[in-house]
C-alpha cells in the first residue's frame, strides 16, 4: 500500500528505503492455500515450468486480472514485457544452475525444491525434507501384512532344478 500511494503507483520502492519494510510477495495460489487448499498435485506446465494444480489456476487469474498484459493493445509491448519478465526470472535462477548439474535426478530435485519453497511461502516454516512422503515412513499401511505367514523356503532340490 505504501509503494502504491507514496511510491507513485508502485514505480518507486519507498517501503524498503524509507520504512525498512521487507519486500512481500503474494499470488493467488498462495491465497488459495491460505483459504484451505493446502495440498495440490505437482505438475510441470510446458514453457512455464514447475507448478501445482492450485498454483496453475492461480497463475491464470493472476495473469488475466492482476497484470497489465490483458489491458495493453500493442502486441509488441506485450511481447517485450513478457520477454523481459522471463529474462529476469532466468537471471534469478542462474545461481541455482550448479545445484541442478549436481543433482542425480533433476526432476525430483526441481519438484522437491519447488514444493518446499511453496510450503515455506504458505506456512513461513522451513522444511528440510521432501514433501512427497512415502506412506511406510509415516506409519501408513505396509505392503506386507504382518499376520500372514512368510512363504516357505525353497528346498535344496527345487533350487538345483532351476
Amino acid at each position: 500500500m505504501i509503494n502504491s500511494t507514496i511510491g507513485v503507483v508502485g514505480i518507486f520502492d519507498v517501503a524498503d528505503k524509507r520504512f525498512s519494510l521487507p519486500p512481500h510477495y503474494n499470488d493467488l495460489g498462495l491465497t488459495f492455500a491460505k483459504w484451505g487448499d493446502k495440498k495440490s498435485p505437482y505438475i510441470v506446465i510446458p514453457f512455464l515450468g514447475p507448478s501445482t494444480i492450485r498454483d496453475g489456476m492461480g497463475m491464470v487469474f493472476d495473469y488475466t486480472v492482476f497484470t497489465p498484459y490483458p489491458y495493453l493493445f500493442s502486441d509488441g509491448i506485450i511481447y517485450a514485457l513478457a520477454g523481459l519478465r522471463y529474462v529476469d526470472l532466468r537471471s534469478q535462477l542462474l545461481e541455482n544452475e550448479r545445484l541442478m548439474e549436481q543433482a542425480l535426478d533433476k526432476y525430483a530435485f526441481i519438484r522437491d525444491a519447488y514444493l518446499q519453497h511453496r510450503q515455506f511461502r504458505i506456512t513461513g516454516e522451513q522444511d528440510n525434507g521432501s514433501l512427497y512422503v512415502d506412506e511406510n515412513e509415516e506409519g501408513g499401511e505396509d505392503y506386507i501384512d504382518d499376520e500372514e505367514e512368510p512363504a516357505p523356503a525353497a528346498s535344496k532340490k527345487e533350487s538345483k532344478k532351476k
